[in-house]
C-alpha cells in the first residue's frame, strides 16, 4: 500500500467516522427531544415537532448541553421539575440507544 493509498484510507476512514457522529447526534436529540414532548403530554403531531425542534438545537453547538437546557427549560415551564442529573443519565441512555441504531443502520445498508 503507498503512502498515498494510505492517506486516503485514513481520511475516509475520517469523514465516515465524522458523519456517523453526526448521525447519531441527531438521532440522540430527536429520541431526548420524543421523551421530552411525552413528559410534557404532547399530541403526537405536535411531539414531532418537538422533536424536530431539538435536533436543530442539537446543531448550534457541539456537545449536548443545547439540548439539556432547551429540555430542562421546557419541562421547568410546564411545572415538571427534573434534577439536572436525571436529565443527564436520560441523554446518556438515549444516546447508547441512538449509537445502537444507527450502527445497526449502517450495517444493513
Amino acid at each position: 500500500m503507498s503512502l498515498e493509498d494510505r492517506k486516503n484510507s485514513f481520511e475516509n476512514k475520517y469523514v465516515h467516522d465524522e458523519e456517523l457522529k453526526f448521525k447519531i447526534e441527531a438521532r440522540l436529540a430527536k429520541l431526548f427531544g420524543a421523551w421530552v414532548a411525552s413528559e410534557l403530554g404532547y399530541a403526537p403531531d405536535k411531539a414531532d415537532a418537538y422533536a424536530k425542534e431539538m435536533v436543530v438545537t442539537q446543531l448550534d453547538a457541539p456537545g449536548n448541553d443545547d439540548i439539556l437546557a432547551k429540555g430542562q427549560t421546557d419541562l421547568k415551564a410546564a411545572g415538571k421539575d427534573y434534577p439536572e442529573a436525571a436529565l443527564v443519565t436520560k441523554i446518556n441512555q438515549l444516546e447508547e440507544l441512538a449509537r445502537a441504531q444507527i450502527m445497526t443502520e449502517a450495517k444493513s445498508s
